[in-house]
């Protein structure tokens, strides 16, 4: 079980996010104005909220029910593949996200009552391979797109999803979820985590269009994704840093990376702004491995609705980046500035909760 968890992170993430870097080459393919792919990145967030905060109502046998919705995602994804203009691609890319909410949701739960006292680390081990996924999906679908066009390339990418959801089927160790609970109390965690995927969606919906300008390639940008590297290592140092540290100044660190990152991206040539954006994604996958953490301490429903708030700050982002368009793209990096600083104010009510001791570690880790 615990191995295939880690897998179904990866294909979670290569499903959500591939289309990313191929946003412009996506609105070309349906010939759709500029700014039009958006529904393809917040209609999946969409349904990614919505089952967030329902499946931990339904799901006790987590291997069967994240199983049944891979495949599901799976057969959703490669269905917008083939769709015929971007309204029923923003539609299918809908139900692929509602399907694929069964995984982080559940997965973190899942951690909580198979890696006691190891949470934060083990969650960020999790986030962690997710990036690569969304790393892996995000360079493959620039690459193929460019060599066979958009629905051989995306139907490639969503194939996986068809692999892995059998495993997770077939799983006999099973982990069985209590009933969870919703406190709404603790909406600064909630918020706070909405912010974290709000700065990586908005710099990474806005980057494929300013590199476009710059004169790169649908296979150039999506080779250049390879950066969500960064995010992995940024995941891991974010749950080392917490068990060490403790979680509030562990989050702490890595919004300041963030914001050293932004600075980066600010100088506005090709190089510094995939620098930047590495350092930026770093930064905010450390934060939100802490955030993560301590949501996945505190059941089933808290960590459905960490990641139901979280994808509702990526539909926030996915939205509002073609307002964006037309305004350069500064305008992109102090709004995303402004989300860090609100994380920042955020995070001692958000990160030291009840279930959290006074020095920052989660109830019962290890100081």
């Amino acid at each position: 079980m615990k191995y295939a968890l880690f897998a179904a992170g990866i294909v979670f993430a290569i499903s959500l996010y591939s289309v990313q870097p191929a946003l412009p080459a996506i609105e070309q393919h349906f010939g759709s104005p500029l700014g039009s792919a958006w529904i393809g990145m917040s209609l999946p967030i969409l349904g990614m909220v919505l089952g967030s905060v329902l499946y931990p109502l339904w799901a006790r046998d987590v291997g069967r029910f994240m199983g049944l919705a891979t495949i599901i995602g799976g057969l959703s994804g490669i269905a917008s593949a083939w769709a015929p203009d971007i309204a029923l691609w923003g539609m299918a890319r809908f139900a692929q996200g509602l399907a694929l909410a069964a995984i982080p949701g559940l997965a973190m739960a899942a951690m909580g009552a198979l890696f006691t006292g190891r949470v934060a680390t083990m969650v960020g081990i999790f986030t962690g391979l997710s990036a690569i996924g969304a790393a892996v999906g995000r360079m493959s679908t620039g690459v193929l797109i460019e060599a066979f066009g958009v629905p051989v390339a995306l139907t490639a990418v969503y194939f996986p999803a068809l692999l892995i959801g059998p495993v997770l089927l077939s799983i006999k160790a099973r982990v069985q979820l209590p009933r969870p609970t919703y406190q709404m109390r603790q909406w600064p965690l909630f918020m706070f985590g909405a912010t974290l995927l709000f700065v990586n969606l908005l710099l990474s919906n806005l980057l494929p269009y300013r590199l476009t300008e710059l004169g790169m390639s649908v296979g150039a940008i999506g080779g250049i994704f390879f950066v969500y590297l960064a995010a992995t290592v940024g995941s891991g140092s974010g749950g080392w840093l917490s068990d060490r540290i403790g979680t509030l100044q562990a989050a702490r660190v890595g919004i300041a990376i963030a914001a050293l990152g932004l600075f980066v991206m600010a100088l506005d040539s090709a190089i510094m702004l995939v620098a930047g954006f590495a350092v930026v994604l770093f930064g905010v996958f450390a934060t939100h491995a802490v955030g993560s953490g301590v949501a996945g301490s505190m059941g089933s429903g808290v960590a459905g609705t960490y990641i139901a708030a979280y994808y509702i700050g990526g539909g926030a982002a996915g939205i509002g980046y073609p307002l964006l368009l037309g305004h350069g793209y500064w305008a992109g990096l102090v709004v995303a500035g402004g989300a860090l600083v609100l994380a920042l104010a955020l995070g001692q009510r958000a990160l030291l909760t009840p279930r959290v001791r006074t020095d920052g570690t989660l109830a019962g880790q290890k100081s």
